[in-house]
């Protein structure tokens, strides 16, 4: 702009004395417009030059110094060093150690109302208790209920000191749940299987023959007015029968009671024959079953078992072929 300005000032100093030289020279009119003209240009304000605007590259080059300072390299962060163990499995790492007189174990498979078998190949009895045996009535129910408390599970057994019966079973109390008290009434009742069977009316109290009386752990205590009379039992019974033969057994019983008769042969096979099966007591509480031996019979001794009105009886037949 100073520039301009100076230059502008020399023009007007320039016209001026052309001016005075033409005036002195006898006053020409087209040099004194000339003059004039000269004046005027030199005198007015000169258009600025633009400012240029900064090229491609010069914009990249800037663009490009404000990401660097931007960017700034963030250190990783650290990896906590120390213990990463968690609570839980420091927790199962800890063993809970079992009470005396407790072993753990898994069940294979239910037998029956009153029988397992364990994954280690033992058959484990279940102690102080009779469930129905297999083609009895009940006996499905006692063992559909065993086999949904413990089926494939976990129990935990304990023993009344006779270790084994006389088909080489473990005879055991059975726990559902491990108990912190083996003499603690409420926990019997509720994690003891044995005593949950009685409960539930699935099996009764049972006594091994020719032996001690092999009490349950505080069992589930049964009514008073329900106790049995001492006159229940086999009034009469065959000891031995033929091929062809009827037999008939009379038992007293509670009056208007249904009981049930089953017989067993010596194979194992529950019989089916007609005149088996469940009948009511009359009013003295007698109870008639009569059925007639199988012409393809086997010989050998079958068991005829009664049960019914929370009690259970049972008694040998031999069965002879001639």
């Amino acid at each position: 702009m100073r520039k301009w300005r100076k230059m502008a000032v020399g023009g007007l100093l320039l016209a001026m004395m052309l001016g005075l030289a033409a005036c002195l020279d006898g006053g020409n009119p087209q040099e004194v417009a000339v003059a004039a003209n000269l004046a005027e240009v030199a005198v007015a304000e000169p258009t600025p030059e633009p400012t240029p605007e900064p090229t491609e590259s010069e914009e990249d080059s800037d663009t490009s110094t404000a990401k660097e300072t931007d960017t700034e390299e963030i250190p990783p962060e650290s990896e906590e060093d120390g213990d990463n163990t968690t609570t839980e499995e420091t927790a199962a790492a800890e063993e809970i150690p079992l009470p005396v007189g407790l072993e753990q174990a898994v069940v294979e498979r239910v037998i029956d109302g009153d029988t397992i078998v364990l994954t280690n190949g033992e058959r484990v009895r279940f102690i102080g208790i009779d469930a129905p045996e297999i083609g009895e009535p009940g006996a499905d129910l006692a063992t559909e209920f065993v086999r949904n408390q413990i089926d494939g599970q976990t129990v935990w057994l304990s023993s009344s000191g006779n270790d084994r019966d006389s088909f080489g079973r473990l005879r055991r109390y059975v726990w559902v749940e491990m108990p912190t008290d083996m003499d603690d009434s409420a926990q019997i009742q509720a994690k003891q299987l044995n005593a949950m069977l009685l409960a539930e009316g699935l099996a009764v109290v049972w006594t091994p023959s020719g032996g001690q009386p092999t009490p349950l752990l505080n069992p589930t205590p049964q009514p008073t007015a329900t106790a049995e009379p001492q006159n229940i039992g086999i009034i009469s019974a065959p000891n031995q029968g033929r091929r062809g033969q009827d037999l008939t057994i009379t038992f007293q019983g509670e009056p208007n009671t249904e009981y049930n008769l089953s017989v067993v042969s010596a194979a194992g096979n529950t019989l089916t024959a007609d005149g088996l099966g469940t009948t009511t007591a009359n009013a003295s509480g007698v109870a008639t079953w009569t059925w007639r031996v199988g012409s393809r019979t086997g010989a050998g001794n079958q068991r005829a078992v009664i049960t019914g009105g929370g009690v259970r009886v049972e008694h040998t037949i031999q069965i002879v072929v001639n």
